[in-house]
């Protein structure tokens, strides 16, 4: 559906596994995934999220509420 638009998904590096082990497949198929490093208190910088983002960028998956560590990301 996407395929024409862009092959670029952006996501953090402590997503869920069922994100994580999507992107990983979509890699098979030729998406390029960026997983964004998060910062000390587990969050994701936004200004990394915005130099992320490419022509190609078709998705950007990044958990609002983390259930594992309690954080909220801006």
């Amino acid at each position: 559906m996407y395929r024409e638009k862009g092959n670029h998904i952006i996501t953090q590096a402590i997503e869920h596994k069922a994100v994580l082990d999507t992107c990983k497949r979509l890699e098979k198929y030729g998406y390029e995934v960026t997983y964004l490093p998060v910062q000390r208190d587990g969050r994701v910088n936004p200004e990394d999220v915005r130099k992320a983002i490419t022509p190609k960028t078709i998705l950007i998956t990044i958990m609002y509420p983390n259930n594992e560590i309690g954080i909220i990301n801006p």
